[in-house]
């Protein structure tokens, strides 16, 4: 029985299309679906972290825009989660994190879910933050250890390196300002000096300016526990600028040396 370069039977000798003679006609009749497969493939395992940095971007955005509502809340839970998942993709995850990502990812949704129908006010404000902030800090700890590993893969810095490295200093900012509203929800009144009605688009605010240290003192920490929260927030800014982004971009496109083992290091001819 003849085959073809791919091992698979020809369909001259079979009388029925071959794998791939299948697969070019399913992407010549859905040209949209073909093309979204190719850029998940393109995407998984990649370490290419532009679309999470867009959708932090994105989440950041929204929470700035939308009144502070269950449904404001809610989507931007969702954000958080799409997030997750998408570097999870780039990362190229094992099955064993993916399970352990989702039953997080699951159980985050389900309860921002069931808050925001139940409609709990303060307290579901609350839960729905702590959650996200949870899906927040799962976001920067995955995308951290993918910039990592990317660099050992390919064993240079790349221009993925910094947006990875910027997603989470974004993901920071985000999960700051998630336990401002947590502070918030759990003392029953206010732990910013807010100056307005939307609470969380200020406390975002506040939590950017602090993070990278403008502070224009329109907005103060009330609460013990949000000036010390601040003061951590601030010094984590500036120290993850001045050493991981700044080495990071620093060596973009400078090849990492590969170390040598003892073995190789004896057969190296003498100069």
């Amino acid at each position: 029985m003849q085959r073809d370069g791919d091992g698979e039977e020809s369909s001259s000798q079979t009388g029925r299309p071959s794998a791939r003679e299948e697969h070019s006609h399913r992407a010549r009749r859905h040209p949209r679906a073909a093309k979204t497969a190719r850029n998940v493939a393109e995407l998984k395992g990649s370490y290419r972290y532009g679309l999470v940095l867009l959708l932090a971007l994105l989440s950041t955005g929204v929470q700035m825009l939308l009144a502070d509502t269950p449904a404001a809340w809610l989507l931007q839970a969702l954000l958080m989660a799409a997030t997750v998942v998408t570097a999870l993709f780039a990362e190229d995850a094992a099955p064993v994190q993916w399970r352990r990502v989702g039953w997080l990812l699951g159980g985050s949704a389900l309860g921002s879910v069931a808050v925001s129908i139940a409609g709990l006010g303060q307290a579901g404000r609350g839960i729905t933050f702590g959650l996200s902030g949870v899906l927040a800090i799962a976001g920067a700890a995955i995308v951290a250890r993918g910039v990592v590993v990317g660099i050992r893969v390919e064993r240079r810095v790349t221009l993925h390196s910094v947006m990875g490295a910027l997603t989470v200093y974004l993901l920071a900012g985000l999960i700051f300002a998630f336990s401002y509203g947590v502070m918030d929800a759990i003392a029953g009144t206010p732990v910013l000096s807010h100056i307005g009605s939307d609470k969380h688009a200020e406390e975002v605010y506040f939590s950017f300016i602090t993070l990278t240290t403008v502070g224009y003192g329109d907005i103060a920490p009330l609460a013990a526990a949000a000036r010390m929260t601040s003061v951590l927030e601030a010094l984590f800014g500036q120290l993850y600028l001045v050493t991981i982004v700044a080495v990071i971009v620093s060596n973009v496109g400078a090849e990492r040396a590969r170390r040598e083992t003892p073995d190789q290091e004896a057969q190296r001819p003498m100069p």
